[in-house]
């Protein structure tokens, strides 16, 4: 939509089914835009997933050392997951590159150090992400509370109810 131009190269993909009714693993790495990445996904039946029904699922990606996790259940038609959500984005340079972007300069106290969010995702298949009981730790700072992110006809509509001790 932006007219950026994403590169995937030395794309490595191993897909595991060993039963059709049972779970499935896919694991791989590849160079997206210049920065390596991994990724791995289980999905706990494979038969109704390729349906589009809702599944035990996880997933994990890397990008340098930034990490991204998720555990719980999904489906792809419509696109819904519910489950816990666990992230260190700390490595902001590797997570902006698989953008094609630079990292943003935050300053000390809001992420220069450490970024890490975490809390109980939910899409709910019209395009809607929720985050509930999260937690975002930047630096020594702690925000926690819920997050609210609709599709709207002209942008994104992001409400949060956070709070924090002292920053």
């Amino acid at each position: 939509g932006a007219g950026r131009d994403i590169t995937f190269d030395a794309v490595d993909l191993a897909l595991a089914i060993p039963d059709f009714t049972g779970p499935a693993r896919l694991t791989g790495s590849a160079m997206v835009s210049g920065q390596k990445v991994g990724v791995s996904a289980e999905v706990g039946v494979f038969s109704a997933f390729t349906e589009g029904r809702v599944v035990p699922l996880t997933l994990e990606a890397t990008a340098g050392k930034a990490v991204a996790g998720f555990s719980g259940r999904g489906g792809w038609q419509p696109m819904v997951a519910e489950g816990a959500l666990d992230a260190d984005l700390s490595d902001l340079a590797a997570v902006a590159a698989v953008f094609g972007a630079a990292a943003p300069d935050l300053p000390a106290g809001l992420g220069r150090e450490t970024l890490a969010l975490s809390g109980a995702l939910t899409l709910d298949g019209s395009g809607a992400v929720f985050l509930r009981s999260a937690s975002i730790r930047a630096d020594g700072n702690e925000l926690t509370g819920d997050l609210d992110l609709k599709p709207g006809k002209d942008r994104p509509l992001l409400t949060a109810r956070l709070s924090a001790p002292a920053l």
